[in-house]
């Protein structure tokens, strides 16, 4: 089973799973768990700051989340707890 937008034969990816793969990708979020943050904390402090800008409904904000999670695996990091 695979989230809206996420499903491995989708060509275009949801802008909000975009936008959250392209956090959990980025170096501001490598910096953060450096710090000792947890992945999926850094996910939701962004997702907090960028729903109210991009009017996200629940729908998209699971896909941002799992979008940005699916960025933290791509670069090997693993996250400690899940959602």
């Amino acid at each position: 089973m695979s989230l809206v937008g996420c499903a491995s034969n989708d060509r275009n990816a949801s802008p909000a799973y975009q936008r959250g793969y392209d956090f959990g990708r980025g170096g501001e979020i490598r910096h953060l768990i450096n710090q000792g943050k947890l992945a999926v904390a850094a996910c939701d402090d962004r997702l907090k700051a960028d729903k109210v800008a991009q009017d996200y409904n629940l729908d998209d904000e699971s896909v941002y989340k799992e979008g940005c999670l699916d960025g933290v695996r791509a670069q090997g990091i693993q996250p400690r707890a899940g959602f």
